[in-house]
């Protein structure tokens, strides 16, 4: 199970720089090992508490195992968010190429062909799944499997139905792309709301303490001296 978890994280990450399941495990062994080691012989050469050593050597050693897939998350995280924001722009796209001639896989080929990016990516390879005898619907459907985005699940959605229901591909996609452009700014607005919660840790901890000192320090100064602290 955890093996077929992390192999859809990776998919989902891109594959990024040509990672798979078994380098990854590599990477985190080799990490843990050389933290391990690093930090035991440290301990040694400093001659540090036996407690206090092998507490740091156990805790660091468990992060840099688990380091890997924090990153590996944020890869993932970081990838959802770049397709999230390239999907209403490629269906604007896809609609005036369908609009002008073209079926919706040369609208996809296209589309791929003069773009770039990890939705361009998963496009490509959507038409290679298809022209090696794949079903578009199946390969659609992979293809929002793999993303696992609801806008994206959303979309497969509706263009399967357009397909089996004999309807209008471009007025499809232009419905769908005027609805994630309006979810898009919903979430500019959302994560806007967001920051001003977000200023006060830092407002609270770095400014203001220093806009007490300027501020009270002269005073305390010029109070002491009056009676002679």
């Amino acid at each position: 199970r955890y093996m077929h978890r992390l192999r859809d994280r990776i998919e989902r990450a891109g594959h990024h720089r040509g990672l798979d399941v078994e380098r990854f495990l590599v990477a985190k062994g080799v990490l843990a090992l050389g933290t391990f080691g690093l930090l035991g012989a440290m301990s040694v050469l400093a001659q540090a508490r036996v407690t206090l050593a092998a507490f740091l050597v156990v805790a660091s050693t468990t992060l840099a195992f688990f380091a890997p897939d924090a990153w590996l998350n944020g890869e993932v995280a970081r990838r959802k968010e770049r397709i999230i924001q390239q999907l209403p722009d490629m269906l604007d796209m896809l609609t005036i190429s369908v609009q002008a001639g073209l079926g919706f896989d040369a609208a996809l080929a296209k589309v791929v062909k003069s773009s770039g990016g990890p939705l361009a990516q998963e496009f490509g390879r959507v038409l290679q799944e298809v022209q090696a005898g794949a079903g578009r619907k199946d390969a659609l459907r992979g293809f929002a499997d793999r993303i696992d985005v609801p806008q994206v699940h959303a979309f497969v959605a509706a263009i399967v139905q357009a397909d089996v229901f004999g309807a209008s591909v471009a007025s499809v996609l232009k419905t769908q792309a005027k609805e994630l452009r309006l979810v898009r700014k919903q979430r500019a607005e959302e994560l806007a709301q967001k920051a001003p919660v977000k200023m006060v840790f830092p407002l609270v901890m770095c400014i203001l303490p220093a806009t007490m000192i300027v501020i009270l320090g002269p005073a305390i100064i010029r109070i002491a001296s009056v009676f002679g602290m």
